[in-house]
């Protein structure tokens, strides 16, 4: 099993973590791991072919004397990206590590996708789920992206549901048992109906139908309790209702930028690091390839037959 790294922005801190996270990958999984992108770029980071191979996309003025623009930049993120995509879908064993875009980047070149979860959705006509690990915890979001006035739309039992079973493909990949802890969405989850009735109408009767198909599912729990809870039950994964919800409590544990995000329902392994460009510390020289690295060992640790 292969797994293709994209390059991401030229201008941000992609390429810089990529040769840092590879540098400390043992040999044996450096063997794996097959970039895509500028060579150039690459470069001057102190890659070279001893390192791993490279897929060199086909760029007509990558690195002129004056520095590439944002439009430039967005172009050969997405080129990466899509050629990576291509061989993928030639070859389905491929596993896909993707590093940061900048979606202002896309925009100004003309690419209406809203980041990579947008792009795939749309391409492959696919629920997804977006999933986030560190350590020993995987968690899950029913919503991703959307206002906050607009969560509670989608929060039915439906697509808790839909939501669920894919979370649970991705725990069985990792064969670990399938016990999972939801967090509710009002405060004090919804305290018996009085503060909300989305987990009275929707959230619990999703656990019970659960619960009946012979899945360990418990909750509605309140976010801040789901961690201690998940410990004490040794869960295999936590849901919850929007990003802004979990993504504040699991960056507090430990407080090491080593999160992982997974791409769930592709048909294929995709990971990514949870921090953006961070176009003010790119080229310095001084961004923290943890997150990067992890990413990688998660694509490789999934992949695995």
């Amino acid at each position: 099993m292969k797994v293709l790294i994209t390059q991401g922005d030229p201008k941000g801190i992609g390429p810089e973590v990529i040769v840092k996270a590879l540098k400390r990958l043992p040999t044996n999984k450096r063997r794996k791991i097959i970039l895509v992108g500028d060579k150039k770029t690459f470069e001057r980071f102190g890659w070279d072919s001893n390192l791993c191979p490279l897929i060199a996309i086909s760029y007509l003025n990558p690195y002129k004397k004056q520095a590439i623009s944002f439009k430039e930049a967005g172009e050969i993120s997405f080129k990466a990206l899509e050629l990576s995509i291509k061989l993928i879908e030639k070859n389905k064993k491929l596993a896909l590590v993707t590093a940061p875009i900048s979606k202002k980047s896309w925009n100004i070149a003309g690419i209406k996708y809203l980041g990579h979860t947008d792009y795939f959705r749309k391409r492959f006509k696919k629920e997804l789920l977006m999933c986030f690990s560190k350590q020993n915890i995987n968690t899950a979001l029913i919503t991703e992206h959307i206002p906050l006035k607009e969560v509670h739309k989608h929060i039915k039992k439906r697509n808790i549901l839909s939501k669920s079973l894919i979370f649970l493909d991705m725990i069985k990949k990792e064969k670990r048992k399938p016990k999972i802890l939801f967090a509710g969405l009002n405060p004090h989850c919804g305290e018996t109906g009085l503060l909300g009735k989305e987990e009275i109408s929707e959230l619990i009767p999703a656990i019970n139908f659960l619960k009946k198909k012979g899945i360990k599912a418990k909750g509605p729990f309140n976010p801040e309790d789901i961690f201690s809870i998940y410990n004490k039950e040794k869960a295999a994964g936590a849901i919850f209702m929007y990003h802004d919800q979990l993504i504040p409590l699991i960056k507090t544990i430990n407080k090491i930028n080593d999160i992982v995000h997974i791409t769930w329902g592709l048909g294929f392994i995709r990971t990514s690091p949870t921090h953006g460009t961070a176009f003010d510390i790119s080229g310095r020289n001084i961004a923290d390839e943890t997150s990067m690295l992890n990413a990688i060992e998660k694509a490789i640790s999934l992949s695995k037959d």
